[in-house]
């Protein structure tokens, strides 16, 4: 039976530097047990919080263990899940006990999908994991990336409402009510999101998701919102056909 490829790439953050090697050595084993059927896994080591957060959208799981500075694994996780990341994240405990530390916060583990591991790390529990996250992999989906002057976000396809131009700038209008102001030109910002199905343009100057639409006519668009968006026969007749299917 054929075996669909996914490799991996998986990100180390932990600061004890003996613990970080052994589990390099342990995931290229893994990695090359892996290479014919699933696939090779790709690994990042890093010692420091700053470098694990710089490019985390990369990632298929993260496996975390901080234990000193303001910023320890558990925090660091939630920093993960702040900044849009929906890998799974595996927390290795050693002095820090994360299971008690997530068990003050009911569900939080199970939501944001945060996994726990024993060290010292033994290989078929690490297998086991890796198995589940290959299985995972495909069930992801993948982030928008929204790279603002001052802050970048990643959302999922239906938190974009519409987006419009604004001189050298698109405003992106997001489902929890702020605005990204992404330099580029309408064209090819839409041109980024071809592989979702959910957007249509709905003027020269504007895009919209079309599951935040509640009513469209020849002119405008009414949205779920409030929001009015001013459109043209040949627009609407697609955002028509498109809210019929």
């Amino acid at each position: 039976m054929k075996t669909e490829s996914f490799s991996l790439h998986i990100a180390i953050c932990d600061d004890n530097v003996g613990d970080r090697k052994q589990l390099e050595r342990l995931l290229q084993r893994e990695s090359d047990k892996r290479a014919d059927s699933t696939g090779v896994i790709y690994v990042d080591s890093y010692g420091s919080i700053y470098a694990a957060t710089r490019s985390p959208m990369i990632y298929d799981a993260f496996f975390i263990d901080m234990i000193s500075g303001d910023i320890t694994g558990d925090k660091l996780a939630l920093r993960l899940r702040e900044m849009g990341v929906s890998a799974p994240i595996i927390l290795c405990v050693s002095s820090i006990d994360y299971r008690a530390v997530f068990s003050s916060l009911p569900g939080e583990d199970e939501k944001n999908n945060i996994l726990f591991l024993d060290k010292p790390i033994k290989k078929t529990e690490l297998s086991d994991l890796l198995n589940h996250i290959t299985s995972l992999k495909s069930q992801i989906p993948s982030a928008i990336e929204l790279r603002g002057e001052t802050v970048t976000r990643y959302v999922k396809e239906d938190d974009i409402i519409y987006a419009k131009t604004n001189g050298n700038y698109i405003d992106v209008y997001l489902k929890d009510g702020s605005c990204i102001n992404v330099r580029s030109t309408l064209e090819n910002f839409y041109s980024h999101l071809e592989a979702y199905t959910h957007y249509h343009s709905a003027s020269l100057t504007s895009m919209v998701n079309i599951v935040h639409v509640k009513k469209a006519s020849l002119t405008r668009l009414t949205l779920l919102d409030g929001t009015i968006l001013h459109t043209s026969p040949i627009y609407s007749m697609g955002i028509k056909r498109a809210l019929r299917r």
